[in-house]
Protein backbone atom coordinates (compact mmCIF):
# COMPACT_ATOMS: atom_id res chain seq x y z
CA UNK A 1 0.00 0.00 0.00
CA UNK A 2 3.06 2.42 -0.38
CA UNK A 3 2.04 5.66 -1.84
CA UNK A 4 -1.75 4.77 -2.10
CA UNK A 5 -3.32 6.89 0.40
CA UNK A 6 -3.87 10.59 -0.30
CA UNK A 7 -2.80 12.28 -2.85
CA UNK A 8 0.46 15.37 -2.91
CA UNK A 9 -0.16 18.55 -4.12
CA UNK A 10 -0.30 19.50 -7.96
CA UNK A 11 0.79 21.37 -10.54
CA UNK A 12 -2.09 23.63 -10.55
CA UNK A 13 -5.32 23.27 -8.72
CA UNK A 14 -4.98 21.41 -5.57
CA UNK A 15 -1.25 22.41 -4.76
CA UNK A 16 -1.46 21.54 -0.95
CA UNK A 17 -1.22 17.86 -0.21
CA UNK A 18 -4.46 16.05 0.60
CA UNK A 19 -5.63 14.64 3.82
CA UNK A 20 -5.74 15.63 7.34
CA UNK A 21 -2.00 16.06 7.72
CA UNK A 22 -0.90 17.48 3.50
CA UNK A 23 1.82 19.39 3.81
CA UNK A 24 1.18 22.83 2.18
CA UNK A 25 2.58 24.58 -0.89
CA UNK A 26 5.88 26.57 -0.91
CA UNK A 27 9.71 25.82 -2.05
CA UNK A 28 10.05 23.82 -0.63
CA UNK A 29 6.69 22.26 -0.07
CA UNK A 30 6.06 20.76 3.10
CA UNK A 31 6.56 16.85 4.16
CA UNK A 32 2.98 14.80 5.19
CA UNK A 33 1.59 13.83 8.50
CA UNK A 34 0.30 11.62 10.45
CA UNK A 35 1.69 9.39 13.41
CA UNK A 36 4.88 12.25 12.94
CA UNK A 37 5.07 15.40 11.54
CA UNK A 38 6.31 16.35 8.53
CA UNK A 39 9.41 18.26 7.88
CA UNK A 40 9.63 21.25 5.99
CA UNK A 41 12.87 23.71 4.56
CA UNK A 42 13.81 24.28 8.64
CA UNK A 43 12.73 24.13 11.72
CA UNK A 44 10.82 28.01 12.58
CA UNK A 45 10.67 27.66 8.65
CA UNK A 46 7.43 28.68 6.56
CA UNK A 47 4.75 28.87 9.25
CA UNK A 48 2.58 25.71 8.78
CA UNK A 49 3.95 24.49 6.28
CA UNK A 50 5.13 20.50 7.55
CA UNK A 51 1.77 18.22 7.63
CA UNK A 52 0.24 17.93 11.20
CA UNK A 53 -0.32 14.70 13.00
CA UNK A 54 -3.42 13.30 13.24
CA UNK A 55 -5.30 9.90 14.07
CA UNK A 56 -5.09 7.44 17.07
CA UNK A 57 -2.51 5.10 17.82
CA UNK A 58 -5.13 2.65 19.12
CA UNK A 59 -7.00 2.55 15.86
CA UNK A 60 -4.70 3.61 12.89
CA UNK A 61 -7.29 2.99 10.48
CA UNK A 62 -7.07 5.87 7.55
CA UNK A 63 -4.15 6.53 4.88
CA UNK A 64 -0.99 9.02 4.99
CA UNK A 65 -1.14 12.95 3.38
CA UNK A 66 0.22 13.52 0.88
CA UNK A 67 3.37 16.52 0.61
CA UNK A 68 2.89 19.54 -0.67
CA UNK A 69 4.07 21.49 -3.82
CA UNK A 70 7.46 22.84 -4.34
CA UNK A 71 7.89 24.60 -7.30
CA UNK A 72 5.53 24.48 -11.05
CA UNK A 73 7.01 20.79 -11.47
CA UNK A 74 5.31 19.50 -8.60
CA UNK A 75 6.68 15.96 -8.49
CA UNK A 76 4.98 15.62 -5.12
CA UNK A 77 4.91 11.94 -2.77
CA UNK A 78 1.29 10.66 -2.13
CA UNK A 79 0.68 9.76 1.24
CA UNK A 80 0.90 5.73 2.31
CA UNK A 81 -2.68 3.78 2.36
CA UNK A 82 -3.73 1.58 4.99
CA UNK A 83 -3.61 -1.83 5.55
CA UNK A 84 -5.72 -3.64 7.74
CA UNK A 85 -5.71 -7.46 8.93
CA UNK A 86 -8.09 -8.91 11.28
CA UNK A 87 -8.09 -12.86 12.05
CA UNK A 88 -9.23 -14.39 14.64
CA UNK A 89 -6.79 -17.33 14.30
CA UNK A 90 -2.90 -18.06 13.47
CA UNK A 91 -1.13 -15.25 11.23
CA UNK A 92 2.04 -15.97 9.85
CA UNK A 93 4.16 -13.06 8.50
CA UNK A 94 7.18 -13.72 6.27
CA UNK A 95 7.22 -10.96 4.21
CA UNK A 96 7.14 -7.22 4.27
CA UNK A 97 3.73 -5.49 4.51
CA UNK A 98 4.48 -1.85 3.19
CA UNK A 99 2.33 1.10 3.85
CA UNK A 100 5.16 3.77 3.24
CA UNK A 101 4.62 7.73 2.08
CA UNK A 102 5.98 7.91 -1.60
CA UNK A 103 9.11 10.19 -2.02
CA UNK A 104 8.85 13.34 -3.85
CA UNK A 105 10.60 13.12 -7.41
CA UNK A 106 11.21 16.71 -8.58
CA UNK A 107 10.31 20.64 -8.02
CA UNK A 108 11.69 20.94 -4.46
CA UNK A 109 8.69 19.27 -3.21
CA UNK A 110 7.49 17.62 -0.52
CA UNK A 111 7.15 13.69 0.57
CA UNK A 112 4.06 11.94 1.43
CA UNK A 113 3.35 10.28 5.37
CA UNK A 114 3.53 7.24 6.48
CA UNK A 115 0.25 5.15 6.21
CA UNK A 116 -1.66 2.63 8.66
CA UNK A 117 -1.26 -0.78 9.84
CA UNK A 118 -3.81 -2.71 11.79
CA UNK A 119 -3.19 -6.09 12.40
CA UNK A 120 -5.00 -8.04 14.87
CA UNK A 121 -3.85 -12.25 15.36
CA UNK A 122 -4.86 -14.51 17.35
CA UNK A 123 -1.42 -15.97 17.19
CA UNK A 124 1.33 -14.51 15.36
CA UNK A 125 4.74 -15.74 13.91
CA UNK A 126 6.96 -15.30 11.22
CA UNK A 127 10.15 -13.12 10.14
CA UNK A 128 8.49 -10.28 8.28
CA UNK A 129 8.51 -6.83 8.91
CA UNK A 130 5.76 -4.25 9.14
CA UNK A 131 6.90 -0.89 7.44
CA UNK A 132 5.13 2.81 7.44
CA UNK A 133 7.83 5.06 6.97
CA UNK A 134 7.71 8.62 6.13
CA UNK A 135 8.55 9.38 2.04
CA UNK A 136 11.97 11.16 1.33
CA UNK A 137 11.83 14.97 0.00
CA UNK A 138 12.98 16.48 -2.81
CA UNK A 139 16.50 18.60 -3.45
CA UNK A 140 15.86 20.79 -0.75
CA UNK A 141 12.32 19.75 1.33
CA UNK A 142 12.16 17.63 4.14
CA UNK A 143 10.58 14.18 4.41
CA UNK A 144 7.24 12.96 5.61
CA UNK A 145 5.98 11.67 8.88
CA UNK A 146 6.13 8.52 9.63
CA UNK A 147 2.93 6.81 10.04
CA UNK A 148 0.97 4.14 12.46
CA UNK A 149 1.19 0.64 13.21
CA UNK A 150 -1.16 -1.21 15.82
CA UNK A 151 -0.27 -5.21 16.41
CA UNK A 152 -3.24 -6.70 18.31
CA UNK A 153 -2.44 -10.35 19.07
CA UNK A 154 -2.81 -13.17 21.67
CA UNK A 155 0.32 -14.95 21.84
CA UNK A 156 2.71 -15.25 19.29
CA UNK A 157 5.85 -13.48 18.94
CA UNK A 158 6.47 -9.92 17.95
CA UNK A 159 7.32 -8.60 14.04
CA UNK A 160 9.67 -6.24 13.19
CA UNK A 161 8.78 -3.02 12.35
CA UNK A 162 9.54 0.76 11.15
CA UNK A 163 7.76 3.83 11.51
CA UNK A 164 10.32 6.30 10.94
CA UNK A 165 10.15 9.61 9.40
CA UNK A 166 11.34 10.50 5.65
CA UNK A 167 14.75 11.47 5.09
CA UNK A 168 15.40 14.94 4.08
CA UNK A 169 16.37 16.02 -0.01
CA UNK A 170 20.06 15.85 -0.53
CA UNK A 171 21.30 19.49 -0.55
CA UNK A 172 21.32 21.17 2.22
CA UNK A 173 21.52 18.52 5.48
CA UNK A 174 20.42 21.25 8.15
CA UNK A 175 16.77 20.79 7.03
CA UNK A 176 15.08 18.49 8.86
CA UNK A 177 13.88 14.45 8.49
CA UNK A 178 9.73 14.27 8.83
CA UNK A 179 8.99 13.07 12.82
CA UNK A 180 8.83 9.46 13.30
CA UNK A 181 5.36 7.77 13.38
CA UNK A 182 3.79 5.58 16.37
CA UNK A 183 3.98 1.78 17.22
CA UNK A 184 2.07 -0.24 19.72
CA UNK A 185 1.35 -3.14 20.38
CA UNK A 186 -1.74 -4.96 22.40
CA UNK A 187 -1.92 -8.32 23.73
CA UNK A 188 -5.66 -10.05 23.77
CA UNK A 189 -7.35 -9.58 27.22
CA UNK A 190 -10.69 -12.00 27.15
CA UNK A 191 -13.07 -11.12 30.53
CA UNK A 192 -13.21 -13.70 32.57
CA UNK A 193 -16.53 -13.71 35.19
CA UNK A 194 -16.39 -14.61 38.81
CA UNK A 195 -19.41 -15.66 40.32
CA UNK A 196 -20.34 -14.21 43.44
CA UNK A 197 -22.54 -17.19 45.24
CA UNK A 198 -22.48 -18.63 47.33
CA UNK A 199 -21.33 -16.12 49.66
CA UNK A 200 -20.88 -18.13 52.59
CA UNK A 201 -17.48 -19.75 50.95
CA UNK A 202 -15.71 -16.74 51.27
CA UNK A 203 -13.67 -14.78 48.96
CA UNK A 204 -12.29 -16.51 45.45
CA UNK A 205 -8.64 -15.61 45.12
CA UNK A 206 -7.12 -14.60 43.01
CA UNK A 207 -9.53 -12.89 41.12
CA UNK A 208 -12.02 -11.61 43.55
CA UNK A 209 -15.70 -11.72 42.38
CA UNK A 210 -16.59 -9.93 39.54
CA UNK A 211 -14.95 -9.45 35.73
CA UNK A 212 -11.44 -9.93 35.68
CA UNK A 213 -8.69 -9.52 32.25
CA UNK A 214 -7.00 -11.88 32.05
CA UNK A 215 -4.22 -12.53 29.11
CA UNK A 216 -5.12 -15.19 26.81
CA UNK A 217 -4.14 -19.20 27.03
CA UNK A 218 -4.05 -18.28 30.95
CA UNK A 219 -4.89 -21.39 32.83
CA UNK A 220 -6.99 -19.77 36.07
CA UNK A 221 -7.65 -21.93 39.06
CA UNK A 222 -9.32 -19.87 41.52
CA UNK A 223 -9.79 -20.88 45.21
CA UNK A 224 -12.54 -20.25 47.69
CA UNK A 225 -11.39 -20.26 52.12
CA UNK A 226 -13.94 -21.20 54.03
CA UNK A 227 -13.76 -21.63 57.65
CA UNK A 228 -17.51 -23.13 56.60
CA UNK A 229 -15.89 -25.47 54.29
CA UNK A 230 -13.16 -27.63 55.30
CA UNK A 231 -12.27 -28.77 52.29
CA UNK A 232 -13.10 -25.46 50.69
CA UNK A 233 -14.17 -24.60 47.24
CA UNK A 234 -12.83 -24.11 43.54
CA UNK A 235 -14.18 -22.42 41.00
CA UNK A 236 -12.68 -22.31 37.40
Amino acid sequence: ATAKGYQGGQVSGLTDGQGPGGGLTGDPGGGGGYGGEGADKAAGGKSGAYGQTYGADLYPTGPGSGGGRGDIRAGTGNGGGSVWIDAAGAVLVNGVIRANGGSATTGHSGAGSGGAIYLYAGSLSGSGVLEAKGGTGDWTAGGGGGGRIHVVMGVGSELAYTVAGGARGTQLTAWPLGSNGTYRISTVSPDVTVRGLPVSHGSPTPYPTGVSAIPLGTWVTNSVSSPADTAAGQRF
